[in-house]
C-alpha cells in the first residue's frame, strides 16, 4: 500500500470544490455552520470497508472516515493542530490524518503509541506520521509537545477474550490475533473491571496535562456483557475521567453505529443479552 494513501476517500480537486462561507469567528474548525449542525447529531452510521491483508492483523481496528470526520470538526487545517492517539493501533488516526492533510492542503501532525510492535510497525508504514513503539501508561509527557487534539480507541476491557465462536476460529486459522498481545501491559487484558476502568481513566488522562485550554479529547469505547451482568464501560469510564481530571469536562457523545455487523443467538431462547452494534464516541473539553 502506498504511503499515505486512502482509497477509502473520494479524491476531491481543488476545481471540483464548492466554495464555502466559514464565519471569521469560528475559530474551532473550518466548517460551514451547516456542517457544524451536521455533526452535532448524536448517533451516525459508518460501517468499515473490508480491511486489506495489512491491517487486517489487528483484530478490532477503528476506520479512518470516523477519525476524518471528527478530524474535520475538532482540527483546522492550517493551524500546525498535533493530535495525538494514545493507543493508536494499524495506525488508523494517523492515516486519517494523512488523508485529511492531502485533501485540504493541511499541515497537522499527528503522534501515535502502540505498546504491540507489530502493530506499529504496520502503522509506520501505513503513515508519514509519527509512531512510537512504548506503553502509553509509562511514557514520558516531556517527550510531547503541546496537543491541540486526543483521539483514541482503548481496549474495550477484555471483550476479545471472550469466545466468539466461529470469528476466533476463522481468524486462527487464517494467522490472524485474535487479541491484542499477550503483555500483562495490555489493558486488553486486565481481568478486574474497576482495575480495566481506574487504569484507562489514568493512562489517557495524564495525556490532558498536554493538551490545550479548550480543546478536546474523544475516547471511543462500547459497552459489554459478562456473565449475565451488563457492564456499561462508556459511562463508567466518563463518570471516573470527569472525577479524576477535574478540567476535563464531558460534552457529550456522538453515538456510532455499525449495522453491517452479524447478530448472534445470545441468550436465545431464555433470556435478552444485547448485540452491541454501535460505540459512545465521547467527547471531553478541557476547562482550567
Amino acid at each position: 500500500m502506498q504511503q499515505g494513501k486512502l482509497p477509502l476517500f473520494t479524491e476531491i480537486s481543488k476545481e471540483e470544490k464548492p466554495k464555502r462561507k466559514v464565519k471569521p469567528k469560528n475559530a474551532l474548525n473550518d466548517l460551514t455552520g451547516k456542517e457544524w449542525v451536521a455533526f452535532t447529531k448524536s448517533w451516525f452510521i459508518i460501517n468499515p470497508t473490508r480491511r486489506n491483508d495489512i491491517t487486517a492483523l489487528h483484530p478490532a481496528k477503528y476506520p479512518e472516515s470516523l477519525v476524518y470526520d471528527f478530524l474535520q470538526f475538532f482540527t483546522r487545517h492550517q493551524n500546525e493542530d498535533v493530535v495525538l492517539d494514545p493507543f493508536c493501533g494499524t495506525g488508523s488516526t494517523l492515516v486519517a490524518i494523512d488523508q485529511i492533510n492531502k485533501d485540504y492542503d493541511g499541515n497537522r501532525t499527528g503522534i501515535g503509541i502502540e505498546l504491540n510492535p507489530n502493530y506499529a510497525d504496520i502503522a509506520q508504514e501505513l503513515t508519514t506520521q509519527h509512531v512510537e513503539i512504548g506503553d502509553a501508561a509509562s511514557y514520558d509527557l516531556t517527550q510531547l509537545p503541546e496537543l491541540d487534539f486526543i483521539m483514541t480507541s482503548p481496549p474495550y476491557w477484555n471483550v476479545l477474550h471472550k469466545n466468539t465462536g466461529h470469528i476466533n476460529t476463522a481468524r486462527r486459522k487464517k494467522g490472524l490475533d485474535t487479541v491484542y498481545s499477550d503483555s500483562n501491559l495490555d489493558l486488553g487484558n486486565i481481568k478486574d473491571y474497576d482495575q480495566f476502568i481506574d487504569t484507562t481513566v489514568t493512562v489517557i488522562g495524564k495525556f490532558t496535562k498536554n493538551l490545550k485550554n479548550r480543546r478536546f479529547c474523544v475516547v471511543v469505547l462500547s459497552s459489554t456483557n459478562r456473565g449475565g451482568q451488563f457492564y456499561p464501560i462508556p459511562y463508567d469510564f466518563a463518570a471516573r475521567f470527569q472525577e479524576k481530571w477535574k478540567q476535563m469536562i464531558w460534552k457529550g457523545e456522538r453515538i456510532w453505529c455499525q449495522d453491517n455487523k452479524a447478530l448472534m443467538p445470545y441468550g436465545y431462547p431464555y433470556s435478552f443479552v444485547p448485540n452491541f452494534t454501535h460505540h459512545s464516541c465521547l467527547i471531553f473539553r478541557k476547562e482550567e
